[in-house]
């Protein structure tokens, strides 16, 4: 990396900070802080929801999958996309609910005991969550730095709670919208650069000299294998994005159910593209560097090196840096939302329930920013715990906590959203059963016994093969064992319903109205943020003077236009509805 790439770098975390703090005095209450008092536009929230579901964890955790083996890593992203098939039509539904954090649903739903439960469990797995996605970025960041995962683990937490603590989900947003739109144009550029070296040769070249397992899928897993993978990736990926959990967490800040359904189209269409672009950099670095474990001895995984590998093997001098913030971002918008549902949950639903219950709303303000920054601390302690799991690779250790613990925890906050008959411990007596069950399956089966099973006829001895199996039978076992745990738990539901469970269903289908949203009008929100783009596409238009020639401009300037158009549309339409409604 060169002066420019490290200056690139300084100019990402300065804007990151700016950004925290012009949002700052837009956090009037708890309700602005936790989901911008649920007035947020389609695009905002469709943003944030697209970068969010792919993170750094595609160009890190993807691309070693896909190093090893092969395309057939695109099913994760095509099931999420078919996941938010429903989503489009759950998104209003979830809007209605008129809650700060999706924990006070939980507690219309199942009760005070379980709103408690899924404060302290779901605020454990988010974190866990976190603490892996620092852990990511760390191991992205290692090898274009040259230096160790550790002080960048620690580096990477203390910019992005400083962030999340200044300006809370208003400034995630923002930030989030931004980086959505560089990061697709930076994905574009190095895709472009890489089919653009002479030993690549284009697409036809890249086909033709990848090896036989990248296209092939049965290569890698046979057949029955490649269909029970399959099919416990399309559970899991439905459930997430379709539960109280995540769907309704996303979509309770968003202005109404017309731009809830709007919303889903933009990581819909996100979902598809991505992985066209993502998986370049992956397939070329297969033929072009097999000895990719001899260029990254500091890494735990060299595989996982290969996107940035190809990348800075492409770009110009000072685009390697743009490269780093582009995935920095990516996992920056991950890690701000996880940082943001915690402290939401932790202070609505724990702090101001358990500790003080008539808090004002400037105490609930403060609280949430400080558990913010105690949040960032306990998920960077979890990101370095992360680093010395040596022999897991980053695709197989998301896979697990998916299985293990997502699961269990996800499927009662799916149903319940159907289901209307079941007792209050219902919810958090089948996140119970099913870690239970998912645990002495994980940790009960041996390898051995899944690999030798005779209905594949011949062992399981091609490498990730066993451990795909595992994934799924896990997550398959425990999903069967979850909806029927909370179906059979309706036979003891008491014949009086709660009054609380009849204003969660009854909330669901009022429509929204004006008195439910607070913060700023759409064309406030768009006025700000274009203005924001905009500086930030002239500074990437900027970093073009350190490049030596035409063709090493290029990227810059192509970059920073998608950023400057985009965000200077959004500008002239808000200054113009501003100007107009007066407000």
């Amino acid at each position: 990396m060169t002066q420019a790439d490290f200056l690139a770098i300084l100019f990402y975390a300065v804007f990151m900070i700016a950004i925290g703090v012009i949002y700052t005095k837009k956090n009037k209450n708890s309700s602005d802080f936790f989901r911008a008092g649920g007035s947020l536009t389609w695009w905002l929230v469709g943003a944030s929801a697209f970068v969010t579901l792919f993170s750094a964890w595609t160009f890190v955790g993807c691309a070693g999958r896909v190093y090893r083996s092969g395309t057939s890593t695109s099913l994760v992203f095509l099931f999420n996309a078919l996941a938010l098939v429903l989503t489009f039509f759950l998104a209003p539904r979830f809007r209605r609910l008129r809650v700060i954090s999706w924990v006070e649903a939980v507690r219309l739903r199942f009760g005070r005991n379980s709103e408690s439960f899924f404060t302290l469990f779901t605020s454990a797995v988010a974190l866990l969550g976190g603490g892996m996605a620092l852990y990511t970025i760390a191991v992205f960041l290692s090898p274009a730095f040259g230096i160790p995962t550790t002080p960048l683990i620690v580096g990477v937490a203390f910019l992005i709670t400083a962030m999340s603590a200044m300006g809370g989900s208003l400034a995630v947003m923002a930030s989030d919208f931004i980086q959505s739109l560089f990061i697709t144009a930076v994905a574009i550029v190095v895709a472009v650069l890489v089919l653009r070296i002479p030993e690549v040769g284009g697409v036809t070249g890249l086909i033709d000299q990848s090896p036989d397992y990248m296209f092939k899928w049965t290569a890698v897993m046979r057949p029955e294998v490649l269909g029970l993978w399959g099919a416990a990736l399309l559970i899991n990926q439905t459930a997430v994005a379709n539960s109280l959990h995540s769907g309704a967490a996303r979509y309770l800040a968003v202005r109404d159910e017309r731009h809830a359904r709007l919303a889903v189209l933009f990581p819909f269409v996100g979902m598809l593209l991505m992985p066209v672009l993502a998986f370049v950099p992956p397939i070329a670095a297969t033929f072009l560097m097999p000895d990719i474990s001899l260029r990254f001895p500091l890494l735990n995984n060299p595989s996982e090196a290969s996107y940035v590998a190809m990348a800075m093997e492409a770009l110009p001098a000072g685009m390697t840096g743009m490269l780093v913030c582009a995935i920095f971002a990516a996992t920056l918008t991950s890690l701000n939302s996880n940082l943001s549902v915690v402290a939401s949950v932790v202070t609505r639903n724990l702090y101001l329930v358990l500790i003080r219950p008539k808090a004002p709303e400037s105490e609930l303000l403060l609280a949430g920013r400080v558990l913010t920054v105690l949040m960032g601390a306990i998920m960077m302690s979890i990101g370095l715990y992360f680093q010395t799991l040596k022999d897991i690779p980053l695709f197989e250790i998301t896979l697990a906590l998916a299985g293990l613990i997502g699961m269990p925890m996800i499927v009662p906050l799916v149903l319940a959203i159907f289901v209307r008959r079941t007792p209050d411990w219902s919810g958090w007596g089948t996140v119970v059963v099913g870690t239970t069950v998912s645990a002495l399956f994980w940790f009960g089966v041996p390898p051995e016994l899944i690999a030798n099973f005779s209905f594949w006829g011949t062992p399981l001895t091609i490498p990730g093969e066993s451990g795909d199996v595992r994934f799924a039978l896990t997550l398959i076992l425990t999903t069967v064992t979850c909806v029927a745990f909370f179906l059979l738990s309706s036979r003891f539901d008491p014949a009086q319903e709660p009054p609380e469970r009849t204003s969660f269903f009854e909330r669901m289908r009022t429509p929204i109205e004006e008195k439910d949203i607070s913060g700023d009008s759409v064309g406030a929100q768009a006025k700000l943020i274009g203005l924001l783009g905009l500086l930030y596409g002239f500074g990437v238009c900027a970093f073009s003077v350190f490049a030596e020639s035409w063709s090493g401009r290029m990227p810059f300037l192509a970059t920073g236009a998608i950023v400057i158009l985009t965000c200077g549309w959004l500008y002239l339409i808000g200054r113009r509805t501003v100007k107009t409604n007066g407000v």
